[in-house]
Formats: structure tokens, sequence, C-alpha cells
């Protein structure tokens, strides 16, 4: 008994259903332990020597946390923050997530690539691009990787010239180059060579790259804080609101077709296509775009325009706009970070809270996945449902330049507050331990934030809440 009340015995049920007629399946992680919750997220088992993890009564003990081992690799996602996905060759997918890892996908199976089995830098994604030869290179917030199926390689800043170890953005060029973009430049690696932009020795608007793609005539995009570049052999020209139609400096995603046009999303200016030299822009107040801040964008094979915003999923075929939110589909989430579609003609929708297949005229032959959790109820406690907790909007006062978060629980409970920008460049943790039931308020300092819309994450048990706010600062 004592080791059930210790321990939450998570058990995951995954089956497999068929419909022609279902056009959506939802995909999500199970509720893993608090390890999970404090961005460990666990797929596998591997004990190194120098690893002081030990395993008692098929339990791992590891931080400090019980860990189930039998049900430590459910067979789906491994967590639900799904940042970017690439096809491979074969066929798979691979999915790049915010605090499990990699996963790769091959319409059956799950495999997930993660810091406890394998040499992956970091659980925390940030972009996955596939060269000629089949091989993964993975940007993660510690370093980049290149995987073959088989052997990994990892790039930092000790053992490389790779300006920084973030790497948020990655493309492949037709001579099988990577560019990389990371906090501190623009590099482009070629065989063993590296070549370096930034600032000083380039006309890169910022050293902040946030996005990449290349064009059909090789031509680099490259996506700043401060601007869109174009790289073409080594000439230079920058866009920005001041010289175009571009409505907003800060790029977030960049994407191209066969057609050439350059698919341009915006962190709170809306989105643009660029076609040879005709800007067309979309924003909330002139389209059916449902939030102006763009995290992704794709082109189908039927030539309709799909993006994906903080607000829902638009699909705008060039007359008709139609979004797809929580409240009119089954989305798992409306803030909605990426996209592709696979060689059937299915949509892939990566959400903060859970991953979606999508197809107009229903889903054929896909397997779907869906994990149910049940766990033991503690001893002489009452179930609390999630309703029963509340987090609140953060306000803010601009008067005193502070953030203020509240939240209230019902009775005594493990707590993990998160505060992040939805970049990813700042993830702070607010609380995490042992409160009792009551109303609680945290105030931050606005002055360490940058304008930007941020999220609150409120983590108790099976519970969790996350709310928005979008911090406007006075200049």
């Amino acid at each position: 008994m004592k080791i059930k009340i210790l321990l939450k015995i998570f058990l995951f049920v995954a089956y497999i259903t068929y419909s022609q007629q279902e056009e959506w399946v939802v995909i999500k992680s199970p509720l893993l332990p608090a390890a999970a919750t404090s961005g460990e997220s666990i797929s596998k088992i591997a004990i190194h020597k120098n690893d002081k993890s030990k395993i008692e009564n098929d339990v791992l003990v590891k931080g400090g946390f019980l860990i189930q081992q039998k049900n430590a690799k459910p067979n789906t996602i491994p967590a639900n923050f799904i940042v970017c996905m690439q096809l491979d060759k074969l066929g798979n997918i691979w999915f790049g997530t915010f605090s499990g890892g990699v996963a790769k996908y091959d319409g059956t199976n799950w495999e997930v690539y993660n810091t406890s089995n394998s040499p992956l830098p970091s659980n925390v994604i940030y972009s996955i691009a596939i060269d000629k030869h089949n091989n993964k290179w993975i940007g993660t917030v510690d370093g980049l990787a290149k995987f073959d199926d088989r052997k990994w390689k990892v790039y930092n800043k000790s053992n490389s010239k790779l300006p920084a170890n973030m790497v948020y953005s990655l493309a492949i060029d037709k001579y099988d180059n990577k560019w990389i973009g990371t906090t501190k430049g623009l590099a482009m690696l070629s065989s063993s060579k590296w070549t370096s932009y930034h600032t000083l020795n380039s006309k890169l608007p910022h050293n902040h790259v946030t996005a990449l793609t290349i064009d059909r005539d090789d031509n680099k995009w490259i996506g700043t804080f401060e601007g869109l570049a174009k790289l073409s052999n080594a000439n230079w020209r920058i866009f920005n609101k001041s010289n175009s139609p571009l409505p907003y400096n800060d790029i977030y995603t960049l994407n191209t077709n066969s057609s050439g046009r350059i698919l341009i999303g915006t962190w709170g200016g809306g989105f643009a296509v660029l076609d040879k030299s005709n800007w067309a822009v979309y924003k909330t107040d002139n389209s059916g775009l449902p939030d102006n801040y763009v995290s992704s964008s794709i082109i189908d094979k039927a030539k309709n325009v799909w993006i994906a915003t903080l607000g829902g999923l638009a699909k705008y075929d060039g007359t008709n706009w139609t979004v797809f939110k929580t409240s009119n589909s089954k989305l798992p989430d409306d803030m909605v970070y990426s996209l592709t579609q696979d060689q059937k003609g299915n949509f892939w929708i990566g959400t903060q809270n859970g991953l979606a297949v999508f197809n107009e005229t229903g889903i054929p032959s896909q397997v779907k996945f869906t994990s149910k959790v049940t766990e033991d109820k503690e001893a002489n406690g009452d179930e609390i449902a999630p309703t029963d907790f509340s987090l609140e909007n953060p306000q803010y006062d601009s008067v005193n330049s502070k953030i203020k978060i509240h939240f209230s629980i019902p009775k005594g409970s493990n707590i993990l507050l998160k505060f992040e920008d939805t970049l990813g460049r700042i993830s702070k943790v607010l609380k995490n331990e042992l409160l009792e039931a009551g109303n609680y308020e945290v105030v931050l300092s606005a002055n360490e934030y940058p304008s930007g819309v941020y999220i609150c994450r409120l983590y108790a048990g099976e519970l969790k809440v996350t709310r928005k706010i979008q911090l406007v600062k006075r200049k």
C-alpha cells in the first residue's frame, strides 16, 4: 500500500481504429511522472557508468523521482508540445518536441530518442532537416546532432565552429550544404568546412536566425529578429518594414514551394507571401487569419496555403478562408506550431498540447494511436477534479512594470508553475514544491522580459493549465 501511495502507476493503453469517414485523429503523450514535468521525458532507460541512477524493485530511481520502468516507453508521441516535423526519404515522419526529444513514426510504431537513450544533446528540439543521404540533422537548445539511423555525431561550440549551441533553424541546399541558424549568427557546413555569417562580417540584419528556407534557384532566405535576408551567391538583399511591404521585422517561419513563392510568417505582424516581386500580406484585420503570430506554413498538393498560428489553423485557397480551432474541430489546442503533409495527403498538425492528423476526405489506411492514462488513487484521499484548480490569465501592471500570476489549489499538492516565451528563449520555473491549499500570487519584474507573447503553465497531478499573456512595453 505504501508503494501505491508513493508511486502513481500509469497504465498506457494504445488501441488502433480504422474508419474511412474519420477526418481527425488526435495523438497525445500519456501523462508522465513528476520527472517529466521538470523537463525530462523518459522513453527508454539507459544507465551509464557515470550515472548515479539505480534500479530498485524494477523501478528506476533518478534525480529523486521514482519512475516505473516498464511504462517508460509508450507507443506514442513522447511530449505534447510539437515544435517541428519533417518527412524523410522513406516516408517516416520525424517530430521535434519541446521536452521529450525526437520521435520517429513509421506508420505503425514510434521510436523515441532523447538524452537518456542517445547522444542527443538536449530534449528541447527547435528544428529538423534531412539531407539527400537521409541523415537527420537536429537542432537543439544545446547543440546540433547528426543521426544516420545508426550513429550519432554532435556539434557544439567546443568541438566545431558552430557560432552558438542554441540551433533554431536548419536548411540544406542542392549541394548538400547545411545551413544552420543560431542565436549568434548563421553557419554553413560543407563537408567539414565551416563558414560563418554575422552582423560584423556580412549584411545579416540580426545574429538571431529564427528561420531558413532555400528556394528552387538555391537562394537562401534567412529570417531574423530584425528582418528578412536573401543570400544569392555572395549577394545580400535585405527586406524590412521600412524598405518593403514586409508587415513585421520579427520573422518566425519561412517556407517555399516548387513555384518559388516564399511564405513568411512573422511573430506578431501576420503572414506574407512573396512571389517574385509581388507581395501579399494577410493580417487578422484584412483576412481570415486567426492570429498575427504565425509559427508554420505549407502549400499542399492542391496549392492551398495552410497557416499555423497561436490562435488556430487556417486554410486559404486563394479566395476563401477556413479556420480550425478547438471550438469547431478536434484540434487539441489553438496554439499550433508545426505542419506537414504526408505522402497519403494527411495533414500532421503539431500543437502545444498534442498532435493531430487531419484529412478532409477521410484518413485512408492510417494507423491511429490514442493513449489512455489511469492511476491508483491515494489512500484516504479524494480525487480532485481539474476544475477545482484555477490559473488566472497573467496580468501586466505597466505602471509598476510587474507581471502578476494568480492561482489557487483546493488541497495540498505538488505544484509546478512555469513562465515561458513561445520561442523557447526564456523558461523560468516559478514554483516547484508541495503547497498547501489556498490562493497564491507570483509577481515577476517585467523589466526582465522583452515585448512578446508568454505562456504560463501550471502542473498539478493530472492537471495541466495554460494561460497566455501578450506583453507590450512602452517605448
